[in-house]
């Protein structure tokens, strides 16, 4: 991946040390979710595995997965929108850049209370 290397005017930029620390929040929860959508998923084919008669219990962790991916998908969509505004400057990026993360954040929620 291309590093993004920051000059003196982007230093001076208020925005700069905000969004920064906006995508790295983002990185994080990406994380925790992108390890809960994996440990769903394997969960769901172990219980399908044990048995025929506990395909309910396998769905319900099928639905919990699903939730996490995407879940997964919007933080990654954040994560981006929010790194874009490095390049671009345009402070929109990271608006909805943290509308999507905010969005993957409930569904992973969801996916937990599931």
């Amino acid at each position: 991946m291309t590093e993004i290397e920051v000059t003196p005017e982007h230093a001076a930029d208020p925005n700069t040390r905000r969004v920064g620390i906006m995508v790295g929040v983002v990185g994080i929860l990406l994380s925790v979710v992108t390890i809960s959508s994996h440990r769903a998923h394997t969960q769901a084919v172990i219980h399908r595995t044990e048995s025929n008669d506990q395909w309910a219990q396998s769905e319900i962790e099928e639905q919990r997965a699903l939730r996490y991916d995407i879940g997964e998908g919007l933080l990654e969509l954040g994560l981006v929108l929010c790194s874009l505004y490095f390049l671009a400057r345009k402070s929109f990026f990271p608006i909805i850049g943290a509308t999507a993360a905010v969005a993957g954040t409930v569904m992973a929620i969801w996916g937990v209370l599931l």
